[in-house]
């Protein structure tokens, strides 16, 4: 599985991380 996001001067890099696991999350759970 892949899930990414996009990275700007504003972004902060832990809310970055935490979206980009929970896109995982979601779609970890419809495949199971």
């Amino acid at each position: 599985l892949y899930a990414g996001g996009g990275i700007l001067a504003s972004s902060q890099a832990d809310s970055e991380w935490e979206e980009t696991i929970h896109k995982l999350e979601t779609i970890q759970r419809l495949l199971r």
